[in-house]
């Protein structure tokens, strides 16, 4: 095969770029992590019990701008809220939560103080004042796929550290 810059060339530049993208040892990158630089939305706290949707072009998740799944919907009363691959209701809803160091307290997000809206998914954040701990819930549905992406960043804000329990069911 004759030389060409290209064959060089080509190989080189994806290299470089393969390199250039993996995290360096030890650090992980949130999906959060990828917002920066996006437009967004904050709701207004006013309307944070009235509804949103994260939507893919196959499957949606309804719920309210506060985290939570009440009852939603006319058309099939109380039954429209949840995660749907149409016409398939997969899941009324879910329940999330933490507590510290296995204690019988704990903290349920169902209660977000602020909803931000992004092009490709939105951001729930909540916030346990008694316990100095924030959570960030991130969730987008991918165009082409039968499911929801969903990331919950937890922060321990004292400077101690202490061990977090987490708990998601299903409804």
């Amino acid at each position: 095969m004759p030389f060409t810059f290209q064959r060089i060339v080509h190989p080189v530049i994806f290299i470089a770029l393969l390199i250039g993208c993996q995290p360096k040892v030890g650090e992980r990158k949130s999906l959060q992590g990828y917002l920066s630089g996006l437009e967004s939305e904050a709701g207004k706290s006013a309307y944070l019990s009235s509804p949103f949707i994260t939507a893919g072009d196959r499957v949606y998740l309804v719920g309210h701008q506060d985290g939570s799944f009440p009852p939603l919907g006319w058309h099939i009363k109380g039954e429209m809220g949840g995660i749907w691959d149409h016409p398939i209701k997969l899941m009324d809803g879910f329940d999330a939560s933490i507590s510290i160091n296995g204690n019988s307290q704990k903290f349920c997000l169902d209660k977000a103080e602020t909803f931000i809206n992004y092009p490709l998914g939105n951001k729930h954040q909540f916030t346990w004042k008694q316990e100095n701990i924030e959570v960030e819930r991130f969730q987008f549905v991918p165009d082409g796929r039968e499911g929801v992406v969903m990331e919950f960043l937890i922060r321990n804000n004292e400077k101690v550290d202490r061990i977090l329990n987490f708990s998601f069911q299903g409804n």
